[in-house]
Formats: structure tokens, sequence, C-alpha cells
């Protein structure tokens, strides 16, 4: 439940429409519950202030501090295929993964933004995204990244069988587990929807996420610190580039 700073004093939503009337929920409040998987689940927390640090005190998470986890005894996994089966399962666990402030989130020479897919499934991200309670721009970003840098892909995919699937390069073999055949993956509403299920699961396992942590995670579930992959798609997150699409 988001906390309301009143009058000095932090109540709950629900105590603040009893007293005040109806309660004006930022959107950015909204698109916190969304990253941080809108599960209710209190493993998760994204600082905003952090995935906005251009946006100034609005961000400054004093308010949606995370409450002490529910299950302090969820395993810490730091194998790839150990997270992985976590999520598939659904089971508790954490994933321990460190902040690096050398990662860099600038633009790369090879990112081709005419390739982007943002915009060709703009509408169905939001569909799915809003299903899922996970905040669409952190899906777009991850598209965005995905298909800006992923378009070497297509030269060889033409004469071999793609091990990974755009929109979102979900590794067929990798996530077989979760249920989606590979005719399926090629469809963009699946393959986009099982993207999703994978953010909402490494979210869902990060003590204190936030946007790099999550992407850099999805980019590689064996990474103990953020990566450039990470930072580039913050970023991206934070910029929208596929508004001008």
């Amino acid at each position: 439940m988001i906390q309301l700073a009143i009058a000095g004093e932090s109540v709950s939503r629900d105590q603040a429409q009893q007293s005040t009337g109806p309660v004006q929920v930022s959107r950015q409040e909204r698109r916190a519950d969304r990253i941080n998987g809108g599960a209710g689940n209190d493993l998760l927390f994204v600082d905003e202030a952090e995935a906005h640090p251009d946006q100034g005190s609005e961000f400054n998470g004093e308010d949606k501090k995370a409450p002490p986890p529910s299950n302090s005894n969820a395993p810490s996994l730091t194998n790839n295929r150990e997270r992985r089966d976590a999520i598939l399962k659904d089971v508790p666990a954490t994933f321990p993964i460190s902040e690096n402030p050398d990662a860099d989130g600038d633009e790369p020479w090879f990112e081709w933004p005419a390739m982007s897919a943002v915009g060709d499934y703009k509408d169905l991200i939001e569909q799915e995204a809003e299903e899922a309670s996970v905040d669409p721009d952190l899906i777009k970003a991850i598209v965005y990244m995905e298909t800006t840098h992923g378009y070497y892909d297509r030269i060889k995919d033409a004469f071999s069988e793609p091990g990974t699937l755009r929109p979102m390069n979900v590794n067929v073999e990798y996530w077989k587990g979760i249920g989606v055949s590979r005719e399926q993956l090629e469809d963009p509403k699946f393959n986009i929807k099982t993207g999703i299920k994978i953010v909402k699961g490494i979210s869902e396992r990060l003590k204190h996420g936030n946007v790099r942590k999550i992407a850099t995670l999805y980019n590689n579930l064996a990474a103990e610190k953020v990566t450039d992959y990470g930072a580039r798609v913050e970023r991206l997150y934070r910029e929208r580039p596929w508004e001008n699409e």
C-alpha cells in the first residue's frame, strides 16, 4: 500500500481518503507500484530517486521505504540456473546484485534507433504490462534496447534458427521451462507476455530493486553487479526515446 505524507504524518491511502476525500495518486507513484511488480511483495522496492535523478525531490524515496521482508529465510541465490528455477517454480528467493558506479549508460556507436520496435508494439506492451502490474515504460526500455542493439541477429537468423526471439529477445532454450514453445514466442503477444513474466519474477526477488538492477538481471541472470546493459536501459527509461518514433 502506498504511504502518503499528509500534514507531516505518514498515512495509508485508504486513511487519507476517509479523512480528506479522494486522493490524487501521481503518475510516478503508479509507476513505482508497477516496477515493484504490483503484487504486494514486500521484498520489492524501486528507488525512484535513482531511476529519475533529474526529477528532483519528488522522488526522494522518503515515504517509499520498503518494509522488512516478510520471508527473512528466503535463500540468497547467485547461480543463474538456481535463479531461473526460482522464477520458473515461483518460490521465495533473493537475488543479490551490487550497484556499479562504472556502469556506462551512454548510447553506444552501434545503437540504431530506427530499428526500435517499441512503436510497433506500444499498445500490446501497455496492455500486457498493465495486466501484470508492471511498469510499461520499463518494458518499453528493454524492448528498445533489445531491438536497437540486436538488429544484427536478423542477418544471422536468415541462415539459422535463432536462439533468442524478438521483440524481447527471449532465449528459447534457456526459458523453455516457462511453458511457451518456440512457435508461441514467435508471436509478439506471447513474446512480450513471457518477457514481462521474467521481468516481474526478477523484480519480486530483489530486496532493493531499481531499473538498472532489474534490466541487468534480465540480460544476464548470473550478474553480480550492475552492467552497462542495465545502466543503458535505466537511461532509456528516463529519456523515453521511443516517444519520438
